[in-house]
């Protein structure tokens, strides 16, 4: 483990105090908190996972985060290939229930790479409204894509644009937004060398810089009466009060609404903020900026590793009661290199032999008027050169729209298959044959690995369920289930975690 920076001890001890200081360093070398999300999207939860529910994550939901025993090793196991739950640490499960997404509402997570944020958000919607995760990285992109589909996510347009692009499609359009912005990542420093060995002193007004721009651009994405929550895993005031206090300086509209969050300890108040801005340059060009009283930063809260329930995140939320004030910057780090469209955002010529193809498909695969079916084809949809999608919503971004909705069929080496996230969003009631193995089963194993399996039934496209959960697709032939689970995917699982 690297030791940590001495300019990042000396900033701590200045906002926080020995005490703290002390007690962080006596959790510091502890091993890291360790956190699970149960997918509610997935239906009931598997008597395997029971055990595992006993110790909940306090800010989460009933039944929804949980903490993990740090010898286990659940990725390994093929219930995290049903996308049941998504390991995340405890921190990061506090934002979404501030941001507190319902059904039915227009939600953008602005940075949402690799996906746990974005998913949790689907969850509390439930799959219905509009979702767009949107990644300005391509790689992380892929990842997000993949991470939505494990989980079932079926509501999400997923996007790769720097903010200010995408803020030109979707002008105060948004009920809530939420911003996990990048940063400098004290929070992670016990699970994560990198982090400590990157930690820059110079480096924290630059995130700041780059944080308060991407808040301008999203700003302007939200409806009046919306609300927005910043979030980051970071605990220094330069990237977080101070980067706060500067928004509410420059939208005048916005205000901090207040958060109750068990365990979490109160942001800095204005008093305490004007006092260290006397020691930290940073904080006294944002103090001086201010000619009336500092804003109620204390309606902030971090969640402190030392507290014990987890790693280090700050959260903010604002509320918007009038029109916003928009001024384009460029959000400092992120590439705006041009890229060509990934996606034909209206109906091709080809894509109506795609609809046909996938009605087809449908009626020889699913059940008679199986609603979430039904419910597809009342949606628009989309044709890529590749992949088929039923579009989540209307309008999109002209241009690196990855996934408009749920893909629905692609074509590979000429051939007309069904994408691999159709299957993990249906339910063994959805199949005319469904392929149910219980848990334990070792054929379970045999597919994830790629082999082909045997089992009697019908030939045809059908699905392989871990007791009710989705694995992928076969296509049955004379009894043998020729194996469609992504070859990306295939790896070496087991039922002993």
């Amino acid at each position: 483990m690297f030791a940590l920076p001495k300019e990042f001890e000396s900033l701590f001890l200045h906002c926080f105090g020995q005490e703290a200081w002390n007690e962080y360093l006596e959790q510091f070398h502890k091993p890291p908190a360790k956190g699970f999300r149960v997918s509610t999207l997935k239906g009931a939860i598997p008597s395997v996972i029971n055990p595992l529910l006993a110790d909940p994550v306090p800010w989460t939901k009933e039944m929804e985060g949980f903490y993990i025993h740090q010898d286990l090793h659940l990725g390994r196991d093929p219930l995290h290939a049903t996308g049941y739950y998504y390991l995340q640490e405890p921190s990061a499960m506090a934002p979404v229930p501030v941001l507190a997404p319902v059904p039915g509402e227009r939600v953008l997570d602005l940075c949402a790479a690799p996906g746990g944020k974005t998913t949790q958000i689907a969850q509390r919607m439930r799959n219905e409204g509009i979702l767009i995760a949107n990644e300005p990285n391509r790689e992380r992109c892929a990842i997000l894509a993949e991470n939505l589909e494990r989980l079932g996510v079926t509501n999400a347009t997923v996007t790769q644009l720097d903010p200010d692009e995408l803020r030109d499609t979707y002008p105060a359009y948004f009920d809530a937004i939420l911003v996990d912005a990048p940063c400098s990542g004290e929070g992670m420093f016990r699970k994560d060398d990198d982090a400590i060995r990157m930690w820059q002193r110079e480096q924290l007004s630059a995130y700041a810089l780059r944080q308060s721009s991407i808040l301008h651009a999203a700003i302007a994405m939200l409806r009046p009466g919306g609300r927005l929550v910043y979030s980051t895993c970071t605990l220094n005031p330069i990237e977080n009060e101070a980067v706060c206090a500067t928004l509410l300086r420059d939208q005048p509209t916005l205000s901090l609404s207040p958060i109750q969050l068990p365990g979490a300890r109160a942001g800095l108040t204005a008093e305490r903020f004007t006092k260290l801005a006397k020691l930290i340059p940073e904080l006294q060009a944002v103090a001086s900026s201010f000619s009336e009283p500092l804003p109620a930063l204390e309606r902030t809260i971090r969640i402190m590793p030392q507290a014990g329930y987890a790693e280090g995140h700050f959260v903010a939320k604002f509320a918007l009661d009038g029109n916003p004030s928009y001024q384009k910057t460029n959000t400092t780090g992120y590439s705006q290199k041009k890229r060509g469209n990934s996606l034909r955002a209206s109906r091709m010529p080809s894509g109506f032999a795609q609809q046909k193809q996938f009605a087809a498909f449908a009626n020889e695969t699913f059940v008679d008027h199986v609603t979430w079916i039904d419910d597809l084809y009342r949606r628009d949809f989309i044709s890529s050169p590749n992949v088929l999608f039923a579009a989540s919503h209307r309008p999109l971004p002209s241009r690196n729209v990855l996934r408009p909705g749920l893909p629905l069929l692609e074509t590979k080496h000429h051939h007309i298959t069904p994408h691999h996230a159709l299957a993990l969003a249906a339910k063994p009631e959805n199949l005319r044959a469904p392929v149910c193995f219980s848990y334990g089963d070792t054929r379970i194993i045999a597919y994830l690995s790629g082999e082909v399996i045997s089992q009697e039934g019908p030939d045809g496209w059908t699905v392989v369920f871990l007791e009710h959960l989705p694995l992928g697709w076969v296509k049955r032939v004379k009894n043998q289930l020729k194996n469609h689970y992504p070859k990306g995917l295939r790896r070496a699982y087991s039922f002993e975690i």
